[in-house]
């Protein structure tokens, strides 16, 4: 009996939906999705190693000589296209005013291996350097006996 029940609802569903809207139904339940797009994978970079993985070109940003900062970390996102050119940074985390234009500078002119489309957080730190203490002349070589 039951069987029967659900047949004809079924039925009577069917007739009284014209083709054209049964199959624009149909339509709508499939979600539509662009094969060509693909969605970017996400890597965090946590050495030089990772880096040179994906990276064929990446030079470091460098502060400018007599910058007085202390020791800074900060974070940028760079989307890498299938090509392998960075499309867009953005920062995560600043490193000060002075240093993240320099930085969306030089993060701007990386290249990647081609591939598929990427987004890559890069952590950038920025220590103080103190300067050696001279070395005392000559005092590496032996005295003549």
């Amino acid at each position: 009996m039951r069987t029967w029940l659900t047949g004809n609802i079924l039925l009577m569903i069917l007739a009284t939906t014209s083709p054209g809207q049964a199959t624009s139904a149909k339509k709508k339940a499939v979600p539509s999705t662009d094969s060509n797009r693909q969605e970017p994978e996400h890597i965090v970079i946590t050495s030089g190693a990772d880096a040179k993985k994906i990276f064929t070109y990446f030079p470091y940003p460098q502060a400018p000589t007599g910058l007085q900062s202390p020791n800074v970390s900060g974070m940028f996102e760079l989307t890498v296209d299938p090509q392998g050119s960075v499309t867009q940074v953005k920062i995560i985390k600043t490193i000060g005013t002075i240093m993240d234009p320099i930085a969306l500078k030089t993060f701007s002119r990386w290249k990647a291996r081609p591939g598929p489309p990427r987004i890559v957080d890069v952590p950038f730190s920025l220590y103080k350097r103190f300067p050696r203490p001279p070395r005392e002349t000559g005092s590496h070589i032996r005295p003549k006996e």
